[in-house]
């Protein structure tokens, strides 16, 4: 990945943080994965997201709890039940 392709996905995810604010959600966390970012949201998330939803369902020491993924403007929002 060169340089021009790391500012790229850093731009990308600073627009999406700052509309996703805009739009009443917190964003908890944000890191870079692969070719793309990843932010960690709580809180409403805004409508546009709804068509683009992956549901996933996470187990771990016989809890289980679901969690999902949209992907909008090539980084990836995530967020779980609470």
């Amino acid at each position: 990945m060169t340089t021009a392709d790391r500012i790229n996905i850093r731009r990308s995810a600073a627009e999406l943080r700052e509309w996703l604010i805009g739009k009443g959600c917190q964003v908890l966390d944000s890191r870079i994965v692969g070719k793309s970012s990843v932010l960690a949201v709580s809180g409403p998330v805004p409508s546009e997201l709804t068509s683009h939803v992956l549901v996933i369902t996470e187990k771990l020491n016989g809890l289980e709890r679901r969690a999902w993924l949209a992907r909008l403007g090539g980084c990836c929002i995530h967020w779980r039940e609470q």
